[in-house]
């Protein structure tokens, strides 16, 4: 039994100081699928999603003898939606500033890589652009999972993914009954460089 327990130890050992490190930046285009709930302010309003941003960089450690890696991507999000009324007047603009971390691991065969993992968010911050109207965070951090694929091509990586969302709600303040999801699911198209 020591014999085996020893064995195991200079595996992970040896696994482990094998372990490579990369690291590098990322950026890219996100589109969200923002929920909302104003029925009782006003029930033809329409939400429509726009495109946003994210901007960050990962930490990736990959185990060679099995192929998979872990890697965790600090990055900042901004997710942008509009409101407007059944007939497309009134627009009213939404913004949203989160810090995500999203810890992933993947497997990668030749230049092709899929991964999956939660990603935690912590809001920075919202926006409308109506001055009688404020936001209200009513979590300042919700939890969501991705999913995705990618391609390396040498330092360059280019990935696509899908993220879910737990229910993360704001309210409009004064608006008891009103509440918007600011953690919508997003396709997420990304471009990162190795260093």
């Amino acid at each position: 039994m020591k014999k085996i327990l020893l064995i195991a130890i200079i595996f992970v050992a040896y696994n482990t100081s094998n372990a490579q490190i990369s690291y590098g930046i990322k950026g890219g285009l996100n589109y969200n699928y923002a929920s909302i709930d104003f029925d009782n302010i006003d029930p033809s309003a329409v939400i429509n999603s726009k495109a946003g941003y994210n901007l960050g960089g990962f930490l990736r450690v990959k185990i060679p003898i099995l192929g998979l890696y872990v890697q965790g991507e600090p990055t900042y999000t901004r997710l942008n939606a509009e409101i407007t009324d059944k007939d497309g007047n009134d627009a009213t603009n939404l913004g949203s500033n989160r810090f995500d971390l999203p810890v992933l691991a993947g497997f990668k065969l030749a230049i092709f890589r899929i991964y999956a993992g939660p990603v935690m968010s912590w809001n920075l911050g919202s926006s409308v652009d109506k001055d009688d109207v404020e936001v209200v965070v009513n979590d300042a951090m919700s939890v969501g999972g991705q999913i995705g694929a990618g391609v390396e091509l040498g330092r360059i990586m280019v990935d696509l993914r899908y993220e879910g969302a737990i229910k993360h709600e704001m309210s409009i303040a004064g608006q008891d009954d009103s509440s918007f999801d600011n953690r919508g699911s997003q396709i997420i198209l990304g471009l990162a460089f190795k260093f």
